[in-house]
């Protein structure tokens, strides 16, 4: 492994000295820019939206799609 790059999770940051240390780059994308990690917005996107089309379809409570979006 090269190189890490996240959208500042904080479980990772506190990671940043070991990974220089071990000759891993650490990278991070800048804030509300979805762009830089396109196939995981799309990927959690298209989950995101089937999840709630099954909800919808179950006839479950609305609140449940609140839970949803709130993970």
């Amino acid at each position: 492994m090269k190189c890490i790059q996240t959208d500042h999770a904080k479980e990772l940051l506190t990671l940043a000295l070991y990974l220089n240390i071990h000759g891993i780059h650490y990278c991070l994308t800048h804030p509300h820019t979805h762009e830089q990690d396109g196939c995981i917005e799309h990927k959690h996107r298209h989950i995101t939206d089937t999840s709630l089309s099954l909800l919808a379809n179950a006839s479950l409570p609305k609140f449940w799609g609140k839970l949803l979006l709130l993970s």
